[in-house]
């Protein structure tokens, strides 16, 4: 058997390496709110919030997480999600037009676990 690879590090990624996403990761794009409303008289004065959530366990099967993310991350994700396995950090920039240094990029989402450097 060949040996398993060591994890990403979120700080250092190897624009090389094929990324798979975590199996339970999803995003959806809310075009209003997400907030926490207190009262509803604060209801007239929220102006639209337009937010990336980003859904996924913890481990395998541990507690269930919500990051809000940018636009950017979540087109990462969801290339990920379409091609896991057959996309690195490098071509995910260059496909999705991102300036950003993968580490900014995705260096959040590898440290959550999200982002994995091996199929799960």
């Amino acid at each position: 058997p060949e040996p398993e690879q060591a994890p990403l590090d979120p700080r250092h990624i190897d624009q090389g390496r094929p990324l798979w996403l975590h199996r339970s990761a999803a995003v959806e794009a809310f075009g209003w709110d997400v907030r926490t409303v207190r009262s509803p008289q604060m209801l007239p004065r929220l102006r639209p919030d337009p937010a990336n959530l980003l859904c996924f366990h913890r481990g395998e099967e541990g507690e269930g997480v919500v990051l809000r993310i940018d636009d950017e991350s979540a087109r990462a994700v969801e290339l990920i999600a379409l091609r896991p396995g057959e996309v690195n950090a490098a071509e995910i920039g260059e496909i999705i037009g991102s300036h950003r240094p993968p580490e900014a990029l995705l260096g959040k989402l590898i440290a959550q676990g999200v982002i994995r450097g091996a199929e799960s």
